[in-house]
């Protein structure tokens, strides 16, 4: 399955946290998102799940099949 991110942005009370990021994880791709508290991992991977409200586009190439464990 493979995953397009197009133009996403994320902000939080007017703190832009994303600002229109683009990117595709091709099938079997394996990818790790890596920075310092507050740079928007967690936003990111809450925008995949649709948990969160978001501008931009994010689409998969057949029905995702999601599952989450919550820290």
């Amino acid at each position: 399955m493979q995953i397009n991110i197009e133009n996403l942005s994320i902000s939080y009370n007017n703190y832009t946290v994303i600002d229109k990021f683009s990117y595709t994880i091709n099938s079997g791709e394996k990818i790790a998102l890596v920075g310092v508290s507050g740079t928007g991992k967690t936003s990111i991977i809450n925008a995949i799940m649709n948990l969160i409200p978001y501008e931009g586009n994010i689409s998969f190439s057949e029905t995702p099949r999601i599952a989450t464990v919550f820290q």
